[in-house]
């Protein structure tokens, strides 16, 4: 059966024996994978210098660079690729030496071609899982970064105009435009964060936090934004007291906003 999950994925197969590498060719070629092979480790090596491999397939027993030299060199130059040992002449403290260098597995000879494609395809959905998981820290990274560089520009934005401006009603219209932008930009990294949360027990601890980190710092926001309200609402009731006194008003904004975030700290 053909392989369609990802025709991309490429697998380098090493192993100093002709016949062994043209099988294992040609039925991974007829599971879908793109396949290269080397007749040693040092070619293997140089191949991988030249063209990118998710995964590895190596004999143990090769003239020169051995599979077990060959895996510490690929985990010390390209740790994101992944190896499978094969030999004939397996023991506890080989097995032990190879998955201890960082091998995916270790297969004995003879093996049946069956474990080895069920090997293959688990070392491949652990590769495309990283990946995932990878992509899914950038896409938080970045929307935090944005929604901090949003919120930054906008408060400078807002600094200077409450310095211009003495009419209550302008003050207003800009602290609605303030909660405007951080609420858009608040609810897509905390709607993309509550999304992710369930498939937290499949994802590393690492993002796990990150998750809790956006979740948590995305109802500090939500604070903010309510406490913006309600400095908008109380400008508009008491547009004399603002005009008259307006940087005191002003200073207090930032009062208001810690009392709130204490609150929600306080409560849990």
């Amino acid at each position: 059966m053909v392989n369609t999950t990802d025709s991309n994925t490429r697998i380098l197969l090493a192993d100093d024996e002709e016949a062994t590498l043209s099988n294992l060719h040609g039925i991974l070629e007829d599971e879908g994978y793109k396949v290269d092979t080397a007749l040693n480790g040092t070619l293997a090596l140089e191949h991988l210098g030249q063209i990118h491999c998710d995964l590895v397939v190596a004999d143990i027993r090769m003239p020169g660079l051995s599979g077990i030299g060959l895996l510490r060199r690929i985990k010390e130059t390209y740790p994101n690729v992944e190896v499978v040992l094969m030999t004939g002449y397996a023991s506890v403290d080989l097995t032990i030496e190879a998955l201890r260098l960082g091998a995916y597995d270790f297969l004995e000879k003879p093996f049946d071609m069956s474990d080895l494609l069920r090997t293959i395809g688990n070392c491949l959905d652990k590769i495309k899982l990283k990946r995932k998981n990878e992509s899914l820290v950038d896409e938080l990274k970045t929307h935090q970064l944005t929604l901090e560089r949003q919120v930054k520009e906008k408060m400078e934005e807002i600094i200077v105009q409450e310095r211009q401006l003495a009419q209550t009603e302008i003050l207003g219209q800009a602290l609605t435009t303030l909660a405007y932008y951080i609420n858009n930009a608040n609810g897509s990294i905390y709607g993309y964060a509550e999304l992710c949360e369930p498939e937290k027990p499949k994802l590393p601890d690492r993002v796990c936090k990150l998750i809790d980190l956006c979740l948590r710092e995305g109802r500090k926001i939500t604070a903010v934004i309510d406490s913006l309200h309600e400095i908008t609402e109380e400008a508009n009731l008491n547009a004399t007291a603002i005009v008259t006194g307006s940087d005191a008003k002003m200073l207090n904004i930032e009062a208001q906003l810690q009392r709130r975030l204490r609150e929600m700290e306080d409560s849990g």
